[in-house]
């Protein structure tokens, strides 16, 4: 009887001693899971904020272009006015003779 209860006993031990070793592992793997998670975190906070500072830029190139493209529309527009307007005193002055 007293040999089964010190088996028991122990048993209950090995058993203690076994789950307290778990213990600082799993907090060790969970350090590592919150490491790894934090570290991918971060990376794919980097990639997005380069991701937008390219768009953010192809945007400013794109509408500095078109706004060149204006400009110069706009300088054609004023050319072609001076030439009509030329030419209808040309012709006003053709008629006038």
């Amino acid at each position: 009887q007293e040999i089964r209860e010190l088996q028991a006993q122990l048993q209950e031990q090995h058993i203690q001693v076994e789950m307290d070793i778990s213990k600082p592992d799993l907090t060790a793997a969970l350090r590592d899971i919150r490491a790894q998670y934090e570290s991918i975190a971060a990376k794919n906070i980097a990639e997005a904020e380069e991701w937008y500072k390219s768009k953010v830029n192809d945007l400013t190139q794109a509408a500095n272009k078109n706004n060149d493209a204006l400009r110069q529309a706009k300088q054609e527009m004023l050319e072609y006015r001076h030439q009509i307007q030329s030419y209808t005193c040309e012709i006003d002055a053709l008629k006038g003779t």
